[in-house]
C-alpha cells in the first residue's frame, strides 16, 4: 500500500499542473477580448465626443454669425459667401436704406434725394394735367366743329330736297304748259333761288334738245357705218359712245351694237349696264 500510494503521487501532480495551465489561458483571453472592447469604447466615445463638440461649435458659429455678433457677419461677409459649408450661416444681407443701418450724414443725403424726386414727380404731374386740359379744349373745339358740320349737312340737305321739289314741280308745270300755275309757284319761291333754279332748268332743256339733235345724226345713219365710227373712237371715248347709244331709240342702238367690234360692243354693252341698270 504504500508503494502504491507513493506511485500515485506524480499523476495527481501532473493534474494539477494542467488545471492550472488552462486557467492561465482562458484568463489572458479574457484580458485580451476585455482590452479590445476598452478599446472600442474609447474610440466610440472619441467619436460622439468629438461629434458633440462640433455640433456645439457649429451651433456657436451659426448664432455668431446669423445674429451678427460683433459685426462678425459684416466684417467677414464675402470670405465666408464664398465657403459653401459656411455661407448658409449668414444672415439676409441688411437694406441700405434703412434707416437703422444709416448715418446721420446719408439720411440727410437720401432726405433731399427723396425730396428732389418728389418734385420731380409734381412738376410731371402738373404738366400732365396741363397737357390734359389743352386737349380737353381740342375735343371739346372738334366736338364743337363736328356738330356745326352735321348740322350744315342736315341743312344743305334739306336745302337740297327742296330745290329738286322745286325743280320737279316747274318741269311738270311747264311741261302742262300751266303759266298761271307756274307764276303762282313762281312767287312762292325766294328769288334768287327761283331765278338761278329757272335758268338751270332752261341750260339742262336747251342741253337736251341739242344732245337729242346729235343723237339724231346718228339715228339717221346707217347703221354700219354708225358702228366704224364708234369703233373708231374706241375706248378713249368710250363714255360718249355710251351716252350716244343710251339716248337713241332701242331698235337703233341694238343695229349698231351689232354691227360693232365683238370685243368693244361688249365693253361698251358693260357701261350702258352701270350707267342704265346700275349694274356694276
Amino acid at each position: 500500500m504504500g508503494r502504491a500510494s507513493r506511485q500515485q503521487k506524480p499523476g495527481v501532480t501532473f493534474a494539477t499542473k494542467n488545471t492550472s495551465t488552462n486557467g492561465l489561458n482562458m484568463g489572458t483571453k479574457e484580458d485580451k477580448n476585455d482590452k479590445l472592447n476598452n478599446l472600442q469604447f474609447g474610440i466610440l466615445a472619441f467619436l460622439v465626443a468629438v461629434i458633440i463638440m462640433s455640433g456645439i461649435l457649429a451651433g456657436t458659429f451659426y448664432l455668431i454669425v446669423h445674429n451678427n455678433i460683433y459685426d462678425v457677419a459684416e466684417k467677414y461677409r464675402k470670405e465666408i459667401q464664398n465657403r459653401p459649408l459656411l455661407k448658409w450661416a449668414l444672415p439676409e444681407p441688411p437694406d441700405p436704406e434703412d434707416p437703422e443701418y444709416m448715418t446721420d450724414s446719408e439720411m440727410r443725403n437720401k432726405y433731399k434725394e427723396i425730396k428732389k424726386q418728389r418734385d420731380k414727380l409734381l412738376e410731371d404731374l402738373n404738366q400732365a394735367n396741363r397737357v390734359v386740359e389743352e386737349l380737353k379744349i381740342y375735343k371739346d373745339g372738334y366736338e364743337k366743329i363736328m356738330l356745326e358740320k352735321e348740322e350744315e349737312r342736315i341743312k344743305l340737305a334739306e336745302e337740297k330736297r327742296k330745290i329738286q321739289e322745286d325743280r320737279e314741280e316747274i318741269q311738270t308745270l311747264g311741261a302742262q304748259a300751266n303759266k298761271e300755275g307756274f307764276k303762282k309757284y313762281y312767287e312762292t319761291m325766294d328769288k334768287d333761288n327761283a331765278e338761278a333754279l329757272y335758268r338751270e332748268i332752261l341750260l339742262e332743256e336747251k342741253i337736251d334738245t341739242d344732245v337729242k339733235k346729235f343723237v339724231q345724226i346718228y339715228e339717221d345713219m346707217d347703221e354700219v357705218a354708225a358702228a366704224r365710227i364708234f369703233d373708231e373712237m374706241g375706248e378713249q371715248k368710250i363714255g360718249l359712245v355710251v351716252e350716244i347709244l343710251l339716248k337713241m331709240k332701242k331698235e337703233n342702238s341694238s343695229a349698231i351694237l351689232a354691227e360693232m367690234e365683238p370685243a368693244f360692243a361688249s365693253k361698251v354693252t358693260e357701261k350702258m349696264a352701270e350707267g342704265f341698270l346700275g349694274i356694276k
